[in-house]
Protein backbone atom coordinates (compact mmCIF):
# COMPACT_ATOMS: atom_id res chain seq x y z
CA UNK A 1 0.00 0.00 0.00
CA UNK A 2 1.10 3.57 -0.63
CA UNK A 3 2.56 5.41 2.33
CA UNK A 4 -0.24 7.99 2.28
CA UNK A 5 -3.56 8.49 0.49
CA UNK A 6 -4.90 11.87 -0.58
CA UNK A 7 -8.60 12.01 -1.43
CA UNK A 8 -9.83 15.08 -3.30
CA UNK A 9 -13.52 15.93 -3.03
CA UNK A 10 -13.62 14.72 0.58
CA UNK A 11 -16.63 16.89 1.39
CA UNK A 12 -18.75 15.02 -1.16
CA UNK A 13 -20.80 11.85 -0.73
CA UNK A 14 -18.25 9.32 -1.98
CA UNK A 15 -15.19 11.24 -0.77
CA UNK A 16 -16.42 11.63 2.81
CA UNK A 17 -17.58 8.00 2.94
CA UNK A 18 -14.24 6.74 1.65
CA UNK A 19 -12.22 8.90 4.07
CA UNK A 20 -14.21 7.62 7.04
CA UNK A 21 -13.95 4.01 5.85
CA UNK A 22 -10.19 4.07 5.25
CA UNK A 23 -9.55 5.66 8.64
CA UNK A 24 -11.41 2.79 10.33
CA UNK A 25 -8.99 0.46 8.50
CA UNK A 26 -5.99 2.37 9.82
CA UNK A 27 -5.05 3.67 6.38
CA UNK A 28 -3.12 6.99 6.55
CA UNK A 29 -5.34 9.20 4.42
CA UNK A 30 -6.03 12.91 4.17
CA UNK A 31 -9.23 14.41 2.83
CA UNK A 32 -8.78 17.39 0.53
CA UNK A 33 -11.60 19.78 -0.31
CA UNK A 34 -12.45 23.36 -1.17
CA UNK A 35 -15.22 23.12 1.42
CA UNK A 36 -14.58 22.57 5.12
CA UNK A 37 -16.34 19.66 6.81
CA UNK A 38 -15.51 16.83 9.23
CA UNK A 39 -13.59 14.92 6.55
CA UNK A 40 -11.56 17.89 5.30
CA UNK A 41 -7.98 17.57 6.54
CA UNK A 42 -6.58 19.90 3.89
CA UNK A 43 -8.58 22.94 2.80
CA UNK A 44 -7.53 24.29 -0.60
CA UNK A 45 -8.59 27.15 -2.83
CA UNK A 46 -7.66 25.18 -5.95
CA UNK A 47 -7.07 21.46 -6.39
CA UNK A 48 -3.82 22.36 -8.10
CA UNK A 49 -2.59 23.14 -4.57
CA UNK A 50 -2.52 19.37 -3.96
CA UNK A 51 0.60 19.14 -6.13
CA UNK A 52 2.80 20.38 -3.28
CA UNK A 53 1.82 17.33 -1.20
CA UNK A 54 3.27 14.88 -3.70
CA UNK A 55 6.35 13.20 -2.25
CA UNK A 56 6.56 10.37 -4.78
CA UNK A 57 5.00 7.88 -2.36
CA UNK A 58 1.55 9.42 -2.01
CA UNK A 59 -1.45 8.00 -3.89
CA UNK A 60 -4.07 10.47 -5.10
CA UNK A 61 -7.69 9.34 -5.43
CA UNK A 62 -9.45 12.07 -7.39
CA UNK A 63 -13.12 12.32 -6.41
CA UNK A 64 -13.45 16.06 -6.95
CA UNK A 65 -15.73 17.24 -9.72
CA UNK A 66 -19.28 17.64 -10.91
CA UNK A 67 -21.45 14.58 -11.55
CA UNK A 68 -23.29 16.09 -14.50
CA UNK A 69 -21.08 18.79 -15.98
CA UNK A 70 -17.32 19.29 -16.34
CA UNK A 71 -16.03 22.82 -16.80
CA UNK A 72 -12.65 24.00 -18.08
CA UNK A 73 -11.34 24.50 -14.55
CA UNK A 74 -12.02 20.86 -13.66
CA UNK A 75 -10.28 19.68 -16.81
CA UNK A 76 -7.33 21.97 -16.10
CA UNK A 77 -6.67 20.82 -12.53
CA UNK A 78 -7.29 17.14 -13.33
CA UNK A 79 -4.69 17.25 -16.12
CA UNK A 80 -2.25 19.09 -13.83
CA UNK A 81 -2.70 16.51 -11.06
CA UNK A 82 -2.27 13.63 -13.49
CA UNK A 83 0.93 15.13 -14.91
CA UNK A 84 2.28 15.41 -11.36
CA UNK A 85 1.14 12.16 -9.70
CA UNK A 86 1.28 10.05 -12.88
CA UNK A 87 0.97 6.33 -11.96
CA UNK A 88 0.09 7.28 -8.37
CA UNK A 89 -3.33 8.60 -9.33
CA UNK A 90 -6.77 6.98 -9.47
CA UNK A 91 -9.32 8.87 -11.55
CA UNK A 92 -13.05 8.39 -11.11
CA UNK A 93 -14.81 8.34 -14.44
CA UNK A 94 -18.40 7.33 -15.08
CA UNK A 95 -20.28 4.44 -16.63
CA UNK A 96 -22.14 7.10 -18.61
CA UNK A 97 -19.30 7.07 -21.16
CA UNK A 98 -20.73 3.77 -22.46
CA UNK A 99 -24.12 5.23 -23.30
CA UNK A 100 -27.29 3.19 -22.72
CA UNK A 101 -29.56 0.54 -24.25
CA UNK A 102 -27.28 -2.51 -24.04
CA UNK A 103 -28.67 -6.03 -24.08
CA UNK A 104 -25.72 -7.33 -22.06
CA UNK A 105 -23.39 -6.21 -19.31
CA UNK A 106 -20.72 -3.95 -20.82
CA UNK A 107 -17.03 -4.59 -20.27
CA UNK A 108 -14.11 -2.18 -20.42
CA UNK A 109 -13.55 -2.80 -24.15
CA UNK A 110 -16.98 -1.52 -25.18
CA UNK A 111 -17.05 1.26 -27.78
CA UNK A 112 -17.70 4.52 -25.95
CA UNK A 113 -20.47 7.03 -26.48
CA UNK A 114 -19.56 10.70 -26.77
CA UNK A 115 -23.04 12.13 -27.26
CA UNK A 116 -22.87 14.57 -24.36
CA UNK A 117 -20.19 17.12 -23.54
CA UNK A 118 -19.91 15.51 -20.10
CA UNK A 119 -19.00 12.15 -21.66
CA UNK A 120 -16.59 13.77 -24.10
CA UNK A 121 -14.78 15.46 -21.22
CA UNK A 122 -14.63 12.25 -19.18
CA UNK A 123 -13.24 10.33 -22.16
CA UNK A 124 -10.61 13.02 -22.73
CA UNK A 125 -9.51 12.94 -19.09
CA UNK A 126 -9.40 9.13 -19.13
CA UNK A 127 -6.89 9.31 -21.98
CA UNK A 128 -4.73 11.76 -20.01
CA UNK A 129 -4.73 9.50 -16.93
CA UNK A 130 -3.89 6.39 -18.94
CA UNK A 131 -1.09 8.17 -20.80
CA UNK A 132 0.44 9.00 -17.41
CA UNK A 133 0.08 5.34 -16.32
CA UNK A 134 -2.71 6.01 -13.83
CA UNK A 135 -5.83 3.97 -13.09
CA UNK A 136 -9.25 4.89 -14.52
CA UNK A 137 -12.36 3.66 -12.73
CA UNK A 138 -15.74 3.76 -14.43
CA UNK A 139 -18.33 3.95 -11.68
CA UNK A 140 -21.90 2.75 -11.78
CA UNK A 141 -24.67 4.45 -9.78
CA UNK A 142 -23.53 4.73 -6.15
CA UNK A 143 -26.14 5.13 -3.43
CA UNK A 144 -26.36 5.18 0.35
CA UNK A 145 -26.42 7.46 3.36
CA UNK A 146 -25.23 10.97 2.59
CA UNK A 147 -25.92 10.88 -1.13
CA UNK A 148 -27.19 13.94 -2.94
CA UNK A 149 -31.00 14.34 -3.02
CA UNK A 150 -30.78 14.58 -6.81
CA UNK A 151 -31.25 10.88 -7.61
CA UNK A 152 -33.97 8.36 -8.41
CA UNK A 153 -34.00 6.95 -4.84
CA UNK A 154 -34.76 10.32 -3.27
CA UNK A 155 -37.16 11.22 -6.09
CA UNK A 156 -39.33 8.18 -5.33
CA UNK A 157 -38.92 8.51 -1.56
CA UNK A 158 -40.00 12.17 -1.52
CA UNK A 159 -43.19 11.41 -3.44
CA UNK A 160 -44.02 8.54 -1.09
CA UNK A 161 -43.43 10.75 1.97
CA UNK A 162 -45.93 13.25 0.56
CA UNK A 163 -48.40 10.36 0.41
CA UNK A 164 -48.91 10.91 -3.30
CA UNK A 165 -51.27 8.45 -4.91
CA UNK A 166 -49.62 8.97 -8.28
CA UNK A 167 -45.86 8.36 -8.38
CA UNK A 168 -44.21 9.98 -11.39
CA UNK A 169 -41.11 8.31 -12.85
CA UNK A 170 -39.19 9.37 -15.95
CA UNK A 171 -38.84 5.90 -17.49
CA UNK A 172 -40.27 2.85 -15.76
CA UNK A 173 -38.37 0.53 -18.12
CA UNK A 174 -34.90 1.91 -17.36
CA UNK A 175 -32.44 -0.62 -15.89
CA UNK A 176 -29.40 0.52 -13.92
CA UNK A 177 -26.46 -0.93 -12.01
CA UNK A 178 -26.76 0.28 -8.39
CA UNK A 179 -23.85 -0.23 -5.98
CA UNK A 180 -24.06 0.48 -2.25
CA UNK A 181 -21.48 2.94 -0.92
CA UNK A 182 -19.97 0.50 1.61
CA UNK A 183 -19.23 -1.98 -1.18
CA UNK A 184 -17.50 0.74 -3.20
CA UNK A 185 -15.34 1.70 -0.22
CA UNK A 186 -14.38 -1.93 0.39
CA UNK A 187 -13.51 -2.31 -3.28
CA UNK A 188 -11.29 0.78 -3.32
CA UNK A 189 -9.61 -0.42 -0.13
CA UNK A 190 -8.74 -3.70 -1.85
CA UNK A 191 -7.39 -1.87 -4.88
CA UNK A 192 -5.07 0.41 -2.90
CA UNK A 193 -3.97 -2.54 -0.75
CA UNK A 194 -2.78 -4.42 -3.84
CA UNK A 195 -1.03 -3.57 -7.06
CA UNK A 196 -2.61 -0.61 -8.82
CA UNK A 197 -2.96 -1.33 -12.52
CA UNK A 198 -2.45 1.15 -15.35
CA UNK A 199 -5.80 0.29 -16.87
CA UNK A 200 -9.54 0.85 -16.88
CA UNK A 201 -11.77 -0.93 -14.38
CA UNK A 202 -15.55 -1.09 -14.10
CA UNK A 203 -16.88 -0.86 -10.56
CA UNK A 204 -20.52 -1.70 -10.04
CA UNK A 205 -22.86 -4.35 -8.74
CA UNK A 206 -22.68 -6.27 -12.00
CA UNK A 207 -26.46 -6.76 -11.98
CA UNK A 208 -29.30 -4.58 -13.14
CA UNK A 209 -32.36 -3.30 -11.29
CA UNK A 210 -35.32 -1.91 -13.20
CA UNK A 211 -36.91 1.25 -11.83
CA UNK A 212 -40.24 -0.43 -11.12
CA UNK A 213 -38.50 -2.96 -8.88
CA UNK A 214 -36.56 -0.15 -7.21
CA UNK A 215 -39.88 1.57 -6.46
CA UNK A 216 -41.27 -1.63 -4.97
CA UNK A 217 -38.19 -2.18 -2.78
CA UNK A 218 -38.42 1.36 -1.39
CA UNK A 219 -42.13 0.90 -0.67
CA UNK A 220 -41.49 -2.40 1.11
CA UNK A 221 -38.72 -0.90 3.22
CA UNK A 222 -41.06 1.93 4.25
CA UNK A 223 -43.95 -0.45 4.95
CA UNK A 224 -46.04 0.97 2.12
CA UNK A 225 -48.24 -1.19 -0.10
CA UNK A 226 -47.02 -0.35 -3.60
CA UNK A 227 -50.22 -1.82 -5.06
CA UNK A 228 -52.03 1.21 -3.63
CA UNK A 229 -49.90 3.51 -5.74
CA UNK A 230 -50.33 4.44 -9.39
CA UNK A 231 -47.04 4.69 -11.32
CA UNK A 232 -47.00 7.28 -14.08
CA UNK A 233 -44.05 6.94 -16.43
CA UNK A 234 -43.16 9.94 -18.57
CA UNK A 235 -41.82 7.56 -21.20
CA UNK A 236 -41.22 3.87 -21.77
CA UNK A 237 -38.13 2.91 -23.70
CA UNK A 238 -35.23 0.49 -23.64
CA UNK A 239 -32.61 2.20 -21.49
CA UNK A 240 -30.27 -0.34 -19.93
CA UNK A 241 -26.74 -0.07 -18.54
CA UNK A 242 -25.14 -2.82 -16.44
CA UNK A 243 -21.40 -3.11 -15.86
CA UNK A 244 -19.39 -6.27 -16.40
CA UNK A 245 -17.13 -6.49 -13.32
CA UNK A 246 -15.36 -9.79 -14.06
CA UNK A 247 -12.00 -8.10 -14.67
CA UNK A 248 -12.17 -6.25 -11.37
CA UNK A 249 -13.25 -9.35 -9.46
CA UNK A 250 -10.43 -11.40 -10.96
CA UNK A 251 -7.74 -8.85 -10.17
CA UNK A 252 -8.77 -8.01 -6.62
CA UNK A 253 -10.94 -10.92 -5.48
CA UNK A 254 -13.86 -8.60 -4.81
CA UNK A 255 -17.60 -9.00 -5.18
CA UNK A 256 -20.31 -6.70 -3.80
CA UNK A 257 -21.98 -7.98 -0.63
CA UNK A 258 -24.99 -5.68 -0.32
CA UNK A 259 -28.18 -6.56 -2.18
CA UNK A 260 -30.32 -3.70 -3.44
CA UNK A 261 -33.01 -4.55 -0.86
CA UNK A 262 -30.52 -4.51 2.04
CA UNK A 263 -28.87 -1.34 0.73
CA UNK A 264 -32.21 0.47 0.61
CA UNK A 265 -32.99 -0.64 4.18
CA UNK A 266 -29.63 0.71 5.37
CA UNK A 267 -30.09 3.96 3.47
CA UNK A 268 -33.52 4.56 5.01
CA UNK A 269 -32.57 3.75 8.61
Amino acid sequence: MMQRILITGSSGFIGSSLCAFLKTKGVPCLGVSRTQNNDTDILVKSYKDVIKYNDGKTLLINLAGNNSDINDNEIDYTVALSNEFKSNMIFMSSAQVYGHSFNKAVDENEVLSSLSQYCKSKIYLEKVILKNNGLVIRLSNIYGKGMSPNNIFSYIHDQLMKNNKDIVIDNIDAVRDFLYIDDLCECLYKIISGKIENSILNIGAGIGTDIKSLFQYICSSLGIDYNDKNIISNESKNDKLILDIKRLSGLYNWVPKTSIEKGIDQWLK
